[in-house]
């Protein structure tokens, strides 16, 4: 999915210039437009107009590391069964 390829790019929490975005996903400048401005009115990235970048933001980042923790508790309780 295109939201997918955008977040994983930005998940290092790094400053990306927006410009080079679409082609580091593979995605018309227009629908990685679209994209990172729902994903800014969402909370999910940080979007700096004056500079042409983004980043994820640290909301989403410790919503990720939860997901993570999560998926490695599950694995272990399997191994476990």
């Amino acid at each position: 999915m295109y939201f997918d390829r955008v977040l994983s790019l930005l998940e290092n929490g790094d400053w990306h210039d927006v410009r080079d975005l679409p082609e580091a996903v593979d995605m018309p400048e227009v629908k990685t437009g679209i994209i990172l401005a729902f994903l800014a009115e969402y909370g999910f990235i940080e979007l700096d107009d004056k500079k042409e970048r983004a980043r994820a933001t640290e909301l989403y980042l410790a919503f990720l590391r939860r997901i993570k923790w999560a998926e490695r508790a599950d694995a272990a309780a399997r191994r476990l069964e």
